[in-house]
């Protein structure tokens, strides 16, 4: 293979459209390989938006046991999965919510969403999809 699958659908929203307040993002991804628990799900939000250092992530209970977030380095997301069954079949739509994303401080278009992507356990990519923007 000499490329990754990608996903077959990823949605960004957020609950709070005001320039330089605080909101939560929703993304709801739908995968075309199954995942593993361990398996990582990456995105880099846009410069002009502001991710915790320390990000509060809420997932869907009807899929995950736990899901822990990080950010391993500036406004990068790291999501590790943990599902209630040790594999997520493919094309099964799942979300994560992250809590407290200041958004841009200005009305301008803001960049795309980049480097969405997901890595196995040993850290090499499974799936990735194509950019998503503008946002607000």
């Amino acid at each position: 293979m000499t490329g990754s699958p990608s996903f077959h659908e990823v949605v960004i929203k957020n609950d709070n459209f005001n320039n330089g307040q605080y909101a939560n993002y929703t993304l709801q991804i739908i995968p075309n390989i199954p995942f593993w628990n361990d398996d990582q799900f990456y995105v880099t939000f846009p410069p002009e938006l502001t991710l915790p250092p320390n990000p509060t992530c809420e997932h869907d209970q009807t899929v995950f046991r736990t899901l822990t977030c990080s950010s391993p380095s500036p406004n990068r997301l790291m999501a590790t999965f943990y599902f209630k069954k040790p594999l997520l079949s493919d094309q099964f739509k799942f979300t994560i919510k992250v809590f407290g994303v200041r958004n841009a401080p200005s009305t301008k278009l803001t960049s795309n969403f980049l480097n969405i992507e997901a890595k196995d356990a040993r850290g090499y990519r499974i799936s990735w999809y194509s950019p998503i923007g503008p946002t607000i």
